[in-house]
């Protein structure tokens, strides 16, 4: 699966678990919409920005991940409407 989005070029998902390392971090997403609001997001790199998500979070307060902003991370998990649902998630030092 390719999820059409330019932040994540040419990056393709499978319907299988994956491992990702990055960096969360929470910024404004869909500004001037009536969705708009801060979201959660893992950066990789440059070029790769994956939206996210805990399963059995709030998507609205994303308590869970609000720990882990600004931090190195590795997740476990897939991408399910175009945000990546983490299943696991834990500091990388």
């Amino acid at each position: 699966m390719v999820v059409n989005n330019p932040k994540m070029k040419n990056f393709q998902f499978s319907q299988e678990q994956e491992i990702l390392q990055g960096t969360v971090i929470f910024r404004q997403n869909d500004c001037g919409s009536k969705s708009e609001r801060v979201k959660p997001f893992l950066y990789c790199n440059k070029d790769m920005i994956v939206p996210l998500f805990k399963k059995g979070d709030n998507p609205f307060e994303n308590n869970i991940l609000q720990e882990y902003d600004g931090k190195q991370v590795e997740i476990i998990g897939e991408v399910r409407n175009d945000v990546f649902e983490i299943t696991n998630i834990k500091k990388v030092l």
